[in-house]
């Protein structure tokens, strides 16, 4: 047998109790791990970059943040409807309403913080951290 059947044999516990995290959880392998950690039962917090702080040009990165915090989840362009449909999807697809995403421009500490305090606001506990985003 090869390691890649082993693989799939390969059977994890429900997981009800435990609170994930993913980087670049929106598509590809970060999207595959996001679908079978809610699959489990978990609850999955997929990080977003805006794509208003994506683009490259105009200000610089903090004057960005600064505007992108005036302006709430306006700033959030196209990816806040990505991530929408990302998490209503999983929600669908996977039974789990235990689904949602939190804003976060990893190449930015100010950024991170934030999203740390988002978080921890929301008073659970953290199990699983997914490093899977990219940051430039």
């Amino acid at each position: 047998m090869s390691a890649f059947h082993v693989a799939q044999c390969i059977v994890f516990p429900p997981q009800p109790d435990r609170v994930a995290i993913v980087t670049g959880g929106t598509d590809g392998i970060g999207y595959a791990t996001v679908k079978q950690l809610a699959r489990l039962g978990m609850h999955v917090i997929i990080e977003v970059l805006s794509h208003f702080l994506r683009d490259s040009t105009g200000p610089p990165l903090d004057v960005k943040m600064a505007n992108a915090r005036s302006l709430g989840p306006a700033a959030a362009g196209n990816n806040d409807s990505k991530a929408q449909d990302v998490v209503q999807r999983l929600k669908e697809e996977t039974s789990n309403d235990k689904v949602e995403f939190l804003y976060c421009d990893l190449a930015s500490l100010t950024s991170i913080r934030q999203f740390v305090q988002k978080f921890q606001k929301k008073k659970i506990p953290l199990h699983v951290l997914v490093n899977n985003g990219e940051s430039w």
